[in-house]
């Protein structure tokens, strides 16, 4: 099996609806869609049932039962999947159009991340993923993890989703993956539309916090001193450093002190 759509929800069943139409209207269908519900008390299960009892081009699995918060579920749709690729569709948020996967799946071979734009439902806002896989451009433009494709050999390299964060353990996962310097493409297309008002968009407070850990764990001290400096200043004072942040080469200048400071 290619790929498996995972949703996770808990008593969003109007969103939930939405996800599962945006899920059945697919044109491709070598998936299956897990759905893992958090014991939800309103009319989800009732929806999910519905849903999970219909004649579908694909399969199937679901189940509802407590957990310890969004990436608690997230990981338990890891654990029974099946899928080649996996990407996580959460209740509310929907692909952009019937032909998302039809246009995404000759993509899905070997490359280990594969990663396109999402952008808020009300049209209000675009999260346009990067043009290069690296900790610099993950810290400038993250990946919305429902624009995201993972091949599923990098949740044993790498583990699932740390329970340790609240809000940016996918963005600690894939600032872990970047380090490693795993394959990764850009595709110019709109994936997913995104209910405005997730977590990362409501405990801003939380994702600064989190964030600041995330990078002391993934990153040497000095490329994360270095890159605040870049990132406050513009400057570093020294003149071959100016000269290649002037060429618009920080990338490379972020990639050598990594070098220097593992290695060095």
């Amino acid at each position: 099996m290619k790929l498996s759509i995972v949703t996770i929800n808990r008593n969003n069943a109007e969103g939930l609806r939405k996800t599962l139409d945006s899920v059945a209207c697919q044109t491709w269908h070598d998936f299956e869609h897990i759905i893992v519900d958090g014991a939800s008390t309103d009319c989800s299960v009732e929806y999910i049932q519905e849903y999970a009892d219909k004649s579908h081009p694909y399969s199937v699995l679901w189940l509802s039962e407590t957990d310890s918060g969004v990436y608690d579920a997230m990981n338990k749709g890891v654990s029974i999947s099946n899928g080649e690729y996996l990407i996580f569709m959460n209740s509310g948020d929907c692909f952009a159009s019937n032909t998302v996967l039809e246009n995404i799946e000759r993509l899905l071979s070997e490359t280990k991340i594969i990663a396109g734009d999402a952008a808020f439902s009300d049209n209000s806002k675009r999260f346009e993923a990067p043009d290069l896989f690296l900790p610099r451009t993950l810290l400038n433009s993250g990946i919305c993890h429902q624009a995201e494709f993972i091949h599923r050999s990098l949740f044993s390299i790498l583990g699932t989703y740390s329970l340790d964060y609240k809000v940016l353990s996918d963005f600690e996962f894939n600032m872990k993956a970047s380090c490693m310097k795993v394959s990764y493409q850009k595709v110019d297309l709109l994936i997913a539309l995104v209910e405005p008002g997730g977590l990362s968009n409501t405990l801003l407070d939380e994702m600064k916090v989190e964030g600041d850990r995330i990078l002391k764990n993934c990153l040497p001290k000095g490329v994360i001193a270095d890159y605040e400096i870049w990132n406050n200043q513009k400057t570093f004072g020294h003149p071959c450093v100016e000269w290649a942040v002037n060429k618009k080469w920080p990338l490379m200048f972020m990639k050598l002190l990594y070098k220097v400071f593992k290695y060095g």
